[in-house]
């Protein structure tokens, strides 16, 4: 009996190993100048408009995409102060 379970038992801790690794967030650098697909694009545009919206955005997407508000306001604050610096360069 135990030969017939230990199979099943297996494939089931593998499948859940694998779901959990699945659903683990990548944790990459976020650059809003160019952003890296549709998740950073909405979340950087959330950002632009502001950490209540930015806050809104991921309460919506919480279950889909599970950001992180710091990387995002540390993203767009980069991608300002580089725009401030090119625009005093170019005066």
């Amino acid at each position: 009996m135990n030969e017939t379970r230990l199979p099943h038992v297996f494939a089931c801790t593998l499948v859940a190993g694998i779901a959990v690794i699945a659903a683990m967030p990548a944790t990459a650098a976020v650059d809003c100048a160019a952003p890296a697909g549709v998740e950073q694009r909405r979340a950087c545009k959330a950002a632009m408009e502001g950490a209540q919206s930015l806050r809104r955005f991921r309460d919506r997407t919480r279950v889909i995409y599970a950001i992180h508000l710091q990387d995002y306001a540390n993203a767009v604050a980069t991608a300002q102060r580089d725009a401030a610096r090119v625009a005093v360069r170019s005066k």
